[in-house]
């Protein structure tokens, strides 16, 4: 076989393993438009969460995402407030992020990089499921002991005493502290302008029930 005739070969496998490629999205596609059809489908006068450009979305998602924060903050020496404080910005976020599904799912769907967004969400997802799998096996696996607290701190004591920033790195800390400032900033006015131009509205059961305002 010919120099030209292997590019030939080449080019052409290449090409069919693309369009079988391409077929396999627009499977993939297709799959997910039926499960968002059922899930908004699964919302009922009681359960459904947020509304917005007239779609109804349920909120079991959110309610075991709610229950398991509570089971984490029990374990935790925050005080009230602080808990609190944290519910308020789970729920918020939440309803943030459910709002932005509704509105733009569609056009996710019709993304030349579907194919991308699904590998980086399953990856993401998997590798939350797994850790999840362990903690539940074993809950203290992470939670350190008061005996692991008192050998850290012997062995690092006098590092920890000295430790100091030198003028670069105040500098460099106080620009990402002022990085970290701005991106949040620009982050809330962006969700602010979207919900400005998606009206939502979200179930007042549902609202009494989570303690939204």
């Amino acid at each position: 076989m010919n120099k030209f005739n292997k590019t030939l070969v080449i080019i052409t496998c290449v090409f069919f393993a693309q369009n079988s490629f391409a077929q396999e999205i627009d499977k993939a596609k297709s799959g997910i438009q039926t499960y968002m059809d059922a899930w908004i489908a699964s919302s009922t006068d009681e359960t459904w969460l947020i509304d917005i450009n007239g779609i109804k979305f349920p909120s079991k998602g959110m309610e075991v995402g709610f229950k398991a924060l509570e089971e984490n903050l029990k374990k935790s020496d925050l005080s009230n407030q602080e808990k609190n404080q944290i519910k308020e910005r789970f729920v918020q976020t939440y309803l943030d992020q459910s709002a932005i599904l509704a509105a733009t799912y569609k056009e996710v769907l019709e993304s030349p990089d579907l194919d991308i967004l699904l590998q980086e969400f399953l990856r993401q997802a998997a590798t939350q499921f797994l850790l999840e799998q362990k903690i539940k096996q074993d809950p203290n696996v992470v939670v350190p002991t008061s005996e692991e607290i008192d050998a850290y701190y012997l062995e690092n004591s006098e590092r920890l005493l000295r430790l100091g920033l030198s003028a670069s790195q105040i500098k460099s800390y106080t620009e990402q502290e002022l990085r970290q400032s701005k991106l949040q900033k620009w982050t809330y006015d962006q969700l602010a302008e979207f919900k400005t131009n998606n009206p939502i509205k979200i179930n007042p059961k549902i609202k009494k029930k989570f303690g939204i305002k």
